[in-house]
């Protein structure tokens, strides 16, 4: 199968970790970033590991039954759980020391070794067609020259994933421009001269000359002419369950205002002046009639205001009374029966008839008109 790091030197191979007493695997000088093409159809999977070997693609080989291939120390991986073909892009490359998915690297490389059925380490380099170049080989670092040869367009062309011939035509510019985030036409102008200065930290003048070419040739070397790593993808976390939130208390009406009350100021009572008093006009009094001793006498006077006449009644009833009385002690004397109503007519009469006589005896010697 094709060794998707042919170009790069073999910085530490399967003898020396055996015999230093590694597990073993074979190590390739790789830039932080290089893509990792899938060199077998498989079904990949990926470990965010926090051990020695870092983050982790395990690539299932679907024509040998039981085999597994490894990549350790990669800076990030591309895609999910999934089956794959030969050339798919599996992930970047990392291993420089303390960045994310390093482990326990100490310079910029990828680790690659062999898991057998019985879940043993095996040499990877068999299964190449290609073992790579030995370190101290063709591939070694890039002199930093200014010279925008073969060599340091193939070393660009291997950073950004696309096919290292040497020739850096609109594929490879695409590439470029995708990478440094401008508009994607295949055309090498000024536009992209100057983001790729600014990249590398160089005057943005839009002239590729030696200077730029300098700084583009230490940043391979230095394998810092990679995308951002992106951040490992963060677990999902519960979400808490919401806490209720405080029912409000409920705000009491605000009292309506009391009216105000102006006070009544009493009216003045209209001051009457003061009248003059005038002396009280005394009703004549007309006098009474002198009241007489004889209360009997003052109360017929009334019935017969004139005193002869008075008198004269007063002495023809006691004449009268005297003969009634006479007449009837006669009858009671002759025992002649008589009609109740008569005999108490004539006791009547008779009664009367001193109170009466003794009235007109009392007035016969008056003078009162």
């Amino acid at each position: 199968m094709p060794n998707p790091f042919a170009g790069y030197p073999v910085t530490d191979d399967w003898a020396a970790h055996r015999a230093r007493g590694s597990l073993g695997g074979t190590d390739y000088g790789t830039p932080v970033g290089t893509p990792i093409y899938c060199p077998n159809p498989g079904y990949v999977s990926y470990e965010y590991g926090s051990g020695s070997g870092g983050y982790i693609i395990t690539l299932a080989l679907a024509d040998s039954p039981g085999y597994k291939m490894q990549f350790l120390h990669c800076s990030s991986f591309e895609g999910t759980n999934r089956n794959v073909n030969t050339g798919d892009l599996l992930g970047y490359t990392g291993g420089a020391a303390g960045a994310p998915g390093a482990g326990s690297s100490t310079g910029p490389h990828v680790h690659v070794h062999i898991i057998n059925p019985n879940g043993g380490r095996e040499d990877v380099q068999p299964w190449f067609g290609d073992y790579g170049v030995p370190a101290g080989g063709g591939t070694s670092a890039l002199s930093v020259d200014g010279d925008f040869g073969p060599r340091t367009r193939r070393a660009l062309q291997t950073a950004l994933g696309v096919t290292a011939d040497g020739d850096f035509g609109p594929a490879s510019t695409r590439a470029l421009q995708s990478f440094l985030g401008v508009t994607v036409d295949g055309s090498w102008g000024p536009a992209t001269t100057r983001a790729l200065q600014g990249f590398l930290g160089v005057t943005a003048d839009g002239s590729f000359g030696p200077q730029t070419v300098r700084a583009l040739q230490a940043s391979l070397n230095a394998g810092t002419f990679v995308k951002p790593v992106p951040a490992p993808a963060p677990k999902p976390q519960p979400k808490p369950e919401p806490k209720p939130e405080p029912k409000p208390e409920p705000v009491p009406a605000p009292e309506p205002p009391k009216p105000v009350v102006e006070p009544v100021i009493p009216t003045p009572a209209p001051v009457i002046p003061p009248q003059p008093v005038k002396d009280p006009v005394m009703p004549e009094i007309t006098p009474l009639p002198e009241a007489s001793n004889n209360a009997a006498n003052d109360a017929l006077g009334i019935l017969i205001p004139d005193p002869k006449r008075r008198k004269l009644a007063y002495a023809l009833y006691g004449l009268i009374s005297l003969v009634i009385s006479n007449v009837a002690v006669g009858v009671l004397a002759s025992g002649t029966q008589a009609p109740g109503w008569l005999v108490i007519a004539l006791a009547v009469t008779g009664n009367l008839a001193a109170p009466f006589a003794t009235l007109a005896i009392a007035n016969a010697g008056t003078t009162k008109k």
